[in-house]
């Protein structure tokens, strides 16, 4: 596996969905907002092309 799909799969994807479903939600600003959204969209993106299947890791608070 390369680094880079490894690093999305293990270490990044498990995580940022949640992450950045907060970010905007509590972003006061709207370039706040749409880096989020511009965030969220790249990754689904990156998460499609994935070549193995993402880390399922439990998320606490």
């Amino acid at each position: 596996m390369r680094p880079f799909n490894q690093l999305l799969a293990w270490h990044l994807l498990p995580w940022s969905g949640r992450f950045l479903s907060v970010f905007i939600a509590g972003a006061g600003n709207p370039f706040y907002q749409a880096l989020g959204q511009l965030a969220q969209e790249t990754l689904t993106r990156w998460r499609a092309r994935l070549p193995c299947a993402v880390a399922d890791k439990p998320l606490y608070r």
